[in-house]
Order: structure tokens, then sequence, then C-alpha cells
């Protein structure tokens, strides 16, 4: 860390923050992290945020860029492979999606409408529940069982 006053401040005066050239490559490398490395310096948090800003540094902005930019990758990819790839945790994965995409599970009791029910019943076996639902094999047997006893 670079400290120093200009010259033309009268003598005395407290000497401010030189934001060098390695200072903003590593506030542009840790721009959109999640942990603590922006401000992971032995200097004020003021003064981090005062030459940040002076820099054009907008933590709000460039983390919400950082999921716009990734929005493809968010909606296709499960919460644990978009964390291994693009680095948050998988928690706040899940939170953001749902925040920026929605519910994206189904609704409670989506499968009693009539016609579902009616295919649930109609002995098909459960692989081919699981191809036409979407679902796991073993969620499609359950589902069979609690449509054949009229739950």
């Amino acid at each position: 860390m670079l400290y120093g006053q200009r010259e033309d401040l009268p003598a005395g005066s407290l000497p401010r923050l030189i934001c060098t050239k390695e200072l903003r490559d590593y506030w542009e490398a840790h721009k959109a992290t999640f942990d603590a490395a922006p401000y992971d310096l032995p200097i004020g948090r003021s003064t981090i945020k005062r030459a940040r800003k002076k820099l054009g540094f907008h933590h709000g902005k460039d983390v919400s860029k950082f999921w716009m930019d990734r929005m493809h990758d968010l909606r296709t990819m499960k919460a644990s492979e978009f964390a291994a790839k693009h680095n948050p945790t998988v928690r706040l994965t899940f939170e953001v999606r749902r925040r920026l995409l929605g519910r994206t599970a189904r609704q409670l009791g989506w499968w009693k409408t009539p016609a579902i029910v009616r295919f649930l019943g109609s002995g098909v076996t459960c692989p081919e529940i699981k191809k036409k639902l979407g679902v796991s094999l073993t969620h499609a047997h359950r589902l069979r069982k609690r449509a054949c006893a009229g739950e």
C-alpha cells in the first residue's frame, strides 16, 4: 500500500491512499467475488470504499453483472455445477436463482389433475411414468401408488 499527499495541500495534512495500477488490477480481479477479497487489505473500509468509488468500482453493480452474464448457466445447470464452475456457494446460487428466476420446482399437488391421475392409474410402468412426467423412477413409483390409493 502506498500513501501520500498532494503537493498543493497544506503541510500536516493526513496522507491518503495512492491508487496504483497493482491495486486497481487487484480490485478488477476481485470485483464480483463472494468473499472478503476486495476488502481484505490492511487499510480502513472507508478508505477502500472511497478509493474503489474513485476508480469506478461498484460492488452491487459488479455482482449484478456477474449473475446477468451467467444467466444461461444459472437457468440450465444444477446449483452444485454452477457453484463449481463460477465459485459462489451452492446456497447463494439457490437463493439468487429463486430471486431472479422465480420458483422452479413444481407446485404442490401438480400430479393431482384428472388427466395425470388417469395416466398414473392406467397400468403404465414406472419407466414410462418417469419418461412422460420427467420425474425420477422412485418418484414415479410413489406417484403411481398414491394415485391408485386415491390420495
